[in-house]
């Protein structure tokens, strides 16, 4: 059971990889799902089947397209960070000499070239963020679809469970007129008794199929949260991207805008971001999730 008081408590990057595995669980668990045998040619079960159809198909769109982003994207992130870190750590350098002599052309220049080389790596980051943010949201939205179609056919179901009984209850009193007959036939009773049987094991099969797509359908609760999460994470760091990217492109055409930024901390900043972004990664790596 998903528990967001448990989940609060843990550092960002087990949050990360909690949600990845909470979203893989119940896709795994979705893809070994089938339509029990025996079950009647009804619309209901016709509707039912194709719903669990649907929602495996969901779900095998995780492991086939969603979730190797969801791991990659952290460890390309940090594995291609050497250009923003060395281009910050040069526009924090020529910031602070132009700081100290503000009418320097060439330092302005400098200024403004090492913005505009900056402001085009952050962008590639940010539409990465960005691409990966919607990818999740709409993948989130997906799931929910495909969860709450399965518990949609679940009343169709038990009207049909209802049926199944009423039938199961006629041939019963066909059976026992059939024993206590003046003269009973008993091939007639053995087939009453065989049709009996048949119904018992429709409605077991009816039933059991609509426990199944209950179960289906309530448990998708902790991947629908993982899923908000891990789009909220990337949504926010595209944002915040996109904050820097205006901040630098001001920069490349004004390079005086940059004398009150307090680019250290900015550094510090991107720093932290990389170290949470390499401890997802050793986490990935030391507790691989097997794909369905």
């Amino acid at each position: 059971m998903f528990s967001i008081t448990a989940f609060a408590a843990l550092a960002p990057n087990q949050q990360y990889l909690q949600s990845v595995q909470a979203i893989t669980g119940y896709n795994q668990f979705i893809t070994g799902q089938s339509a029990p045998s025996g079950l009647p040619n009804d619309p209901a079960i016709v509707q039912a089947t194709s719903a669990l159809t649907q929602s495996r198909q969901v779900s095998l769109t995780w492991f086939n397209q969603v979730y190797p982003s969801c791991l990659n994207v952290p460890e390309n992130i940090t594995s291609e960070s050497g250009g923003i870190t060395a281009l910050l750590q040069e526009l924090t350098s020529v910031a602070g000499q132009f700081a100290s002599d503000p009418g320097n052309s060439q330092l302005a220049q400098a200024v403004a070239s090492t913005a505009g080389q900056l402001a085009g790596e952050v962008n590639t980051l940010q539409l990465s963020c960005a691409g990966l943010g919607s990818t999740l949201s709409q993948y989130a939205t997906s799931l929910q679809q495909a969860a709450q179609g399965l518990l949609t056919c679940i009343g169709a179901l038990q009207s049909l469970i209802s049926t199944e009984h009423a039938t199961l209850c006629s041939d019963i009193a066909k059976l026992n007129s059939l024993q206590h007959a003046t003269c009973p036939n008993q091939g007639d009773i053995n087939a009453a008794e065989r049709l009996v049987q048949n119904d018992q094991q429709t409605i077991n099969s009816t039933a059991g199929f609509a426990e199944q797509l209950n179960s289906c359908g309530q448990s998708a609760g902790g991947a629908v949260s993982g899923l908000n999460y891990l789009a909220a994470y990337w949504v926010q760091l595209a944002s915040l991207a996109n904050t820097s990217l205006q901040a630098l492109r001001q920069i490349s055409g004004q390079p005086a805008s940059v004398i009150p930024l307090d680019l250290q901390t900015a550094s510090k900043a991107w720093q932290g971001l990389l170290d949470q972004l390499c401890a997802i990664t050793t986490l990935a790596a030391a507790e691989p999730l097997v794909a369905g």
